[in-house]
């Protein structure tokens, strides 16, 4: 199609063409017709969603790689929460504080199928759980929604999940465990990383650091 024909390409330039002049109208202040207003709304709505999509990319590229591979799996599935509950720029649920969570009538659905349909979830602290059901009912995949905090979660609460199939390694069950808390993780060996640079120089900035890390980690129980 030539540029400024009547096919896909032609409309492509002239959308683009009407785009970059509605553009130069505002940067000047210019006062925009109704249709450039219109187009201006689009235009702006467009870009959030190219921000938002940016943002939560980037979020994810600092997550430790098995957190990104769950994130990835997770895109297949779609979680339907209650009316009411906020998500933060990273698409995580914002969940009230306090000691317990609790979530009446989700659903959980995998490509042509729910999952979990109208369902409830209660999560009190110093209590523990068990879940059971058959292979294939979605037990794993709810387990990676409140793992990646898709669910409703307290913001004080640290998750972890341990797979169910560990590679082999000469770690113990307890540091195979440990080792699924991303945040310890991360905390315990920016530790390491400060204790070797604080004992090559004696610096005041670096201490104050390994204070407020050794805080943290008392957070959340390393």
């Amino acid at each position: 199609d030539e540029p400024g024909g009547g096919g896909p390409a032609g409309r492509a330039a002239s959308a683009a063409a009407a785009e970059a002049k509605m553009l130069e109208k505002v940067a000047r202040g210019d006062k925009l017709s109704n249709k450039e207003r219109r187009l201006h709304q689009k235009y702006l709505q467009r870009e959030e969603e190219r921000r938002e999509e940016e943002e939560k990319q980037q979020a994810m590229a600092e997550e430790p790689p098995e957190v990104q591979t769950w994130l990835k799996e997770l895109e297949a599935f779609s979680l339907h929460l209650p009316s009411g509950d906020r998500e933060d720029e990273q698409g995580n649920v914002i969940g009230a504080s306090g000691d317990a969570v609790s979530v009446e009538g989700f659903t959980l659905s995998a490509p042509g199928q729910d999952l979990l349909k109208d369902a409830s979830l209660t999560l009190a602290k110093g209590k523990r759980y068990g879940l059971l059901g058959p292979n294939g009912m979605g037990k794993t995949t709810l387990l990676k929604h409140l793992a990646t905090r898709r669910f409703p979660l307290p913001a004080t609460w640290s998750v972890a999940l341990v797979s169910q199939e560990a590679p082999a390694s000469s770690r113990s069950v307890v540091e195979e465990v440990l080792a699924a808390d991303a945040e310890r993780a991360r905390l315990t060996r920016e530790e390491g990383e400060l204790l070797a640079k604080i004992e090559a120089s004696d610096g005041d900035g670096d201490a104050e650091q390994l204070g407020a890390l050794c805080e943290r980690l008392a957070q959340v129980g390393a």
